[in-house]
């Protein structure tokens, strides 16, 4: 059995530590005992096929399927990172491959999604809105993931991933598609989240950021020699 600490990340959110890490390892450890050689770039490679799955799962009406699909892509997400760190393979190229995928993965899920809320549910005068949720949506997501890559590049600040990150989302949505099953509103209630959670946080990051360089201004400031 593969060593818990030893692939994951400090990075991870609530569902990824509790709840998703603990069946990508077993998928790790089968893989990697059927097909040593496999690389970290063919699982994102996969991963991203399974999300586009799930998301044509919700353009053909089976939301309840498609739910179920998409969670397991966040599942298999971590294998790529646990086989690149098991093998000594991790590298900022696959890094940088995976989260471009996985905005693709992101943005197409919640499209089809739109899609499925609009056409199925037959409310031709919510037409604007819906797609104008899914536009918000998808922005929000996109923008935690802008927000923490840019951080870096300034300074060196993680912000935590909690009930906004990939994986929680991805969860909220597959809670949605189940509950969908039996009161549809359920999975527009779910993008909704997203679309409200995403931004919120986007905005505390704003003001942490800028609170964290206030704070290095101000020490600065107190070193410098007296003129």
């Amino acid at each position: 059995m593969i060593e818990i600490q030893n692939t994951t990340k400090s990075s991870d959110g609530i569902i990824s530590r509790y709840i998703n890490r603990k069946i990508s390892l077993r998928i790790t450890n089968f893989l990697l005992y059927i097909y040593p050689d496999i690389s970290p770039l063919a699982i994102t490679i996969s991963c991203f096929i399974v999300a586009l799955l799930g998301g044509m799962f919700f353009i053909f009406a089976l939301p309840l399927i498609g739910g179920i699909v998409i969670q397991f892509s966040s599942i298999i997400d971590g294998c790529d990172g646990e086989i690149a760190r098991i093998k000594n393979k991790s590298s900022k190229f696959g890094g940088f491959l995976d989260s471009i995928f996985d905005r693709y993965a992101d943005g197409l899920i919640l499209l089809a999604i739109i899609y499925y809320l609009q056409v199925h549910w037959s409310f031709p005068g919510l037409f604007v809105p819906m797609y104008l949720l899914g536009a918000i949506a998808i922005l929000g997501s996109l923008l935690i993931s802008y927000t923490a890559t840019k951080s870096t590049q300034i300074l060196p600040l993680e912000f935590s991933r909690t009930i906004e990150g990939r994986d929680f989302r991805y969860f909220v949505l597959m809670i949605g598609s189940i509950f969908a099953y039996f009161w549809y509103f359920a999975l527009f209630i779910a993008v909704i989240y997203i679309a409200c959670i995403t931004h919120i946080k986007v905005v505390q990051r704003i003001i942490q950021l800028k609170k964290k360089l206030d704070e290095k201004r101000d020490i600065s400031d107190e070193t410098q020699p007296a003129p």
